[in-house]
Formats: C-alpha cells, structure tokens, sequence
C-alpha cells in the first residue's frame, strides 16, 4: 500500500474489514437513530438486517460475499494511519438506475481521532473516481436533516439536495 501525502493508506476492503465495515454501519444507524422502532431493538439485531439490507439477499450469508455476487458493482475501500489502524472506510455500489448507473454510497466513516483531518474528502474523491471509472452518471447518497455538518461536507464535494423526505411518528 502506498501512502497518500495526508499520510494514510488505502486499500479494497478484504476478511476481517467487513466486520469493521459492518460494525460502523450498524454504530451509525444506531447510534445516531431518532424512531423509537430502531432504538427498541438490540445492535445484534440491527446488525442483521443491516447486512441484509445492503446485501438485497440471504439474511445468513456473508455481507462481502453477498456484495461480491450482486449484479451491481461494489466496493468498500479501508483507510489506514502511519501506525497501521484503520482510520476509516467507505462503502459503495453501482447499481442500475433509470437507464444509467448511479454510483450509491452506503457509508462514509471516520475514526474519532481522525476526524477534522480531510480524510472524510478524501474518501469522497476517491468515490467520485471510482463511481467516473465505472461509468456512473451521478454520485448519491443519503443523510439525516439533523446532521448539519455532514451535509456540509457533501456539499464541499459538489453535492446538492435532491429530494426531502418527511415523517410523523404516530
């Protein structure tokens, strides 16, 4: 692995990087969830249907092979420090949109002690050149209203606001 000029590494995603992916997944929706019906249920659980959620597939299987099966194109990049830790990771998918590609990003994650850093732009450039290189028209994703400073970020990468959803909780 070469080490980029902001100091850190990356490579595809392999083995034991897809519990961690999983891992930060799972943390983010959970953590960060406000509907009562998440915040009920255990992290095993979401775990789970978080894995099958992105996999579109068996519930049992694997989510790296699941990924690796799907018609769609995908990869899950890791980012590592000077010290060999994992600093943070991306995951996304190429997926058949309306006669075109969209490039779909599931997971922007960055280390606590990484963040402020610019490794979160980085990881979004390298989205974008990979969403360009396999011949995506456009670069989506989604984020909670709430989360101000991370619409922000993706704003600094050129991204803009497509649609609003809205909800009542009954």
């Amino acid at each position: 692995m070469k080490m980029t000029a902001s100091g850190m590494m990356f490579k595809t995603a392999v083995g034991p990087d897809w519990d961690y992916i999983l891992d930060r997944l799972v943390s983010t929706y959970y953590e960060t969830a406000k509907w009562p019906a998440l915040k009920q249920r255990g992290e095993a659980e979401v775990r789970q249907e978080m894995s099958f959620y992105l996999a579109h597939d068996n519930e049992q299987a694997g989510l790296a092979q699941l990924l690796k099966e799907r018609p769609e194109r995908s990869e899950a990049l890791i980012a590592w420090d000077r010290d060999g830790a994992r600093a943070g990771c991306i995951l996304m998918r190429i997926r058949p949109e309306a006669g075109s590609k969209v490039a779909w990003i599931y997971l922007v994650y960055v280390e606590p002690s990484h963040r402020r850093k610019g490794l979160a732009k980085e990881l979004m450039a390298r989205a974008e050149a990979w969403a360009r290189e396999g011949g995506a028209s456009s670069l989506m994703l989604s984020v909670a209203a709430r989360e101000q400073g991370t619409i922000r970020l993706y704003e600094s990468a050129g991204m803009s606001p497509e649609k609003i959803h809205l909800r009542k909780w009954l």
